[in-house]
C-alpha cells in the first residue's frame, strides 16, 4: 500500500472512530454506564489518535505491535465477565464478553433446574458481528494505550537532565 492509501486508510477509520463513538456517546448520555461510556470513549480516542498520527509521530511498527497483543489480551479479560439470565417460562441463558457479549449459551425447559443443567450441557456460541465489533473496541484501545505510554516516556526522556 502506498503511503497516501495509508494515509487515506488511517484517516477513514479515525473519522469512522472518532464519529461512531460520539454517536454512541450521546445516545447513552444520560444512562450512567460506565460500559456505555468507555464503550463509546474508546473510538474517540483512538479515531483522534488515528487523526493526529503525523503531529504526533508515533512508531507505526510498535503501535501495530501494542495493538496486536492488546487485543487478544481484551478479548480473553472480556471473557472473564459473565452475565446468567433466567428468563421466560424457565429458560437459563449465559452471556461471556465486555463490552459486548459475545460468547453464548442458554436452553429453555419445564423447570429453572433443568433449563441450567441443560444450559450447561450445551456448547458455546459466537455472536459473530459483536465479535467483530470488541475486536475493533480493542483495537482503539490499543492505539489509545500505547500512544498515551509512548507521549509519557518521550515526556519523561525530555525532562531529564
Amino acid at each position: 500500500m502506498t503511503t497516501t492509501g495509508i494515509a487515506l486508510a488511517r484517516f477513514a477509520a479515525g473519522s469512522l472512530g472518532l464519529l461512531a463513538g460520539g454517536f454512541w456517546l450521546v445516545m447513552t448520555l444520560l444512562s450512567g454506564d460506565p460500559q456505555a461510556a468507555s464503550t463509546g470513549a474508546l473510538p474517540i480516542g483512538g479515531g483522534l489518535v488515528l487523526l493526529c498520527w503525523d503531529r504526533l509521530r508515533l512508531p507505526a511498527r510498535r503501535v501495530a505491535a501494542a495493538v496486536a497483543m492488546i487485543i487478544p489480551a481484551g478479548l480473553a479479560a472480556g471473557l472473564a465477565v459473565e452475565r446468567t439470565v433466567l428468563g421466560g417460562m424457565f429458560g437459563w441463558f449465559a452471556y461471556r464478553g465486555w463490552p459486548f457479549t459475545w460468547l453464548e449459551r442458554g436452553a429453555a425447559a419445564d423447570s429453572p433446574a433443568e433449563a441450567r443443567r441443560l444450559a450447561e450441557a450445551s456448547d458455546w456460541a459466537v455472536e459473530p458481528f459483536r465479535l467483530v465489533v470488541d475486536v475493533v473496541l480493542w483495537a482503539y484501545a490499543g492505539l489509545v494505550l500505547s500512544a498515551g505510554v509512548i507521549l509519557l516516556v518521550r515526556a519523561l526522556r525530555g525532562r531529564r537532565p
